[in-house]
């Protein structure tokens, strides 16, 4: 009896003390599409880098599972999620018709909208409610994506004459340069990319407007929903201990928008 009970506490003591990564299912090795762009990108090497990738691969080491990449169309990307025939795509939208053959992750970073001003201009504004209601004229783009936030605000009648429509982005640092507008909304790489990335570092500044919650997307029919919650939960552990401002920050001169506008923090807290 005493061989017994000895061997008993053992093993309850061999349980408790196992790794946390034991209740990954065995072999873990998942296949991730990838896009390259500032949040996700091969070095010189090869080895894959990037905000995306480090927060992914830390939240699936918790679990045992290991990674490997290959570069894909967006669109194709979707595609082979959908039949399973890679595991997961970085950087989605949460999109009802995607629900039905992906499992979507906590988000883990936003892509952001923002009020684009010269800095000469000295507008003091905290984010676009202030900069409209201080009266501020504001350019934006025929038929881009805007939140429900900011459109609920380019739709407001107490700002209507304040809105300026330009039919391509490429006009928002002509219209803003000539005092057309105080401000330009829409994703800041967007408009650094009509002008020298060097120039808008220098001459412009950024107010928040909101951002499009980005998520992790997970196959159903290539990934048991088991392994998904527990990659779920790790990722938000890991989020909510501040791991996006860890990550994101020996990346910062990447970006054009700052590591805090990025952050989904205010948002999960």
């Amino acid at each position: 009896m005493t061989y017994g009970r000895t061997s008993l506490l053992v093993g309850l003591l061999a349980v408790i003390a196992a790794p946390q990564h034991t209740f990954a299912e065995e072999k873990c090795h998942l296949m991730v599409g990838y896009e390259a762009d500032p949040f996700q990108f091969p070095n010189a090497t090869g080895r894959m880098m990037g905000v995306d990738v480090d927060i992914l691969q830390a939240s699936l080491a918790d679990i045992g599972c290991t990674v490997g990449f290959t570069v894909r169309p967006w669109s194709r990307a979707l595609l082979e999620v959908k039949n399973g025939k890679i595991d997961i795509a970085m950087g989605a939208s949460l999109k009802s018709e995607r629900t039905g053959f992906a499992h979507y992750s906590h988000p883990y970073r936003g892509h952001p909208h923002t009020v684009v001003a010269l800095k000469s201009t000295q507008l003091a504004a905290r984010d676009l409610r202030e900069f409209l209601q201080n009266g501020n004229r504001l350019g934006v783009v025929l038929g881009w994506h805007y939140t429900d936030k900011i459109r609920s605000l380019l739709d407001d009648q107490t700002y209507k004459k304040q809105i300026l429509v330009v039919p391509r982005s490429e006009l928002l640092p002509e219209i803003l340069k000539h005092g057309r507008v105080e401000g330009t909304l829409g994703n800041p790489s967007e408009f650094a990319s009509h002008i020298e990335k060097q120039v808008f570092r220098s001459d412009y500044k950024l107010i928040r407007a909101d951002i499009d919650l980005l998520h992790f997307l997970f196959s159903k029919k290539s990934v048991s929903k088991t392994l998904f919650d527990n990659f779920n939960r790790q990722l938000k552990r890991r989020l909510d201990g501040g791991m996006f401002m860890k990550a994101c920050t020996p990346f910062q001169s990447k970006f054009m928008t700052p590591c805090s506008f990025l952050s989904v923090a205010p948002v999960l807290n």
